[in-house]
């Protein structure tokens, strides 16, 4: 990757930033070539083609802009605003979870050694990260604004003082129809193959156990998918 501008850009990073890029873009596309079967032959020709016609100057420009728009993100998460829709988003992957445990047919194994999400994606650090990728990767910021302000109008007979009371909300049937409608846009987007969440594997600690999460995902993904199709035929 080769920097259009390196003579007279105010960040004189030595040429490392491209370096770097090139680094991650070669990667990540090699990853995304052998997930759709591209043979291996030809992923690191073809990863280090497109990194080449790169303009490092052009993509530390949407790296800045990027981390901008995930600062200003994180902001509004740590809003009580922006925390109601991450609880709505928990509530439905726990919900499907369990539906997930009652369709498999190791279902009894599987619950002896995960019974809950949280298991799988523990609560904290762990949660808030993947939560942050689910948004990034399968929402994007326009729709979580649209679905936080859905959301809101769902939870506004249900708020005394600043306080929700959940046990009422997951009883409404406006707030089931959200869910089903953030549960296909989350879905819809995520990407078949391997890494469901590729960002995932990148973003997460090893501690975390990235891969687990993804294969979680990706079964998950396979289940709705049936579920679609088995809606579609009726």
């Amino acid at each position: 990757m080769k920097c259009s501008n390196k003579h007279s850009c105010a960040k004189d990073c030595d040429a490392k930033v491209a370096v770097q890029l090139s680094s991650w873009l070669e990667q990540g596309i090699s990853i995304a070539l052998k997930n759709s079967n591209v043979p291996a032959d030809l992923t690191d020709k073809l990863s280090q083609l497109i990194s080449n016609e790169l303009d490092a100057c052009q993509a530390c420009e949407i790296v800045l802009q990027q981390v901008a728009a995930d600062k200003a993100a994180n902001i509004a998460t740590q809003h009580p605003k922006g925390r109601v829709f991450d609880r709505a988003m928990v509530h439905m992957l726990e919900l499907f979870y369990a539906s997930v445990l009652a369709r498999s047919k190791n279902g009894d194994k599987l619950m002896r050694a995960a019974p809950e999400f949280f298991n799988i994606v523990p609560r904290g650090e762990c949660l808030d990260l993947f939560l942050q990728m689910i948004k990034r990767q399968c929402i994007g910021q326009s729709e979580v604004t649209t679905y936080t302000q859905r959301l809101e109008s769902i939870l506004r007979p249900y708020t005394e003082q600043g306080r929700v009371s959940w046990e009422q909300v997951y009883l409404d049937g406006d707030f089931a129809t959200f869910l089903f409608d953030l549960f296909g846009l989350i879905f819809t987007h995520m990407k078949a193959g391997e890494y469901p969440v590729p960002a995932l594997n990148n973003s997460l600690a090893a501690k975390h156990s990235p891969q687990r999460i993804n294969n979680l995902l990706k079964h998950m993904l396979a289940v709705w998918q049936l579920q679609q199709q088995q809606d579609q035929t009726q």
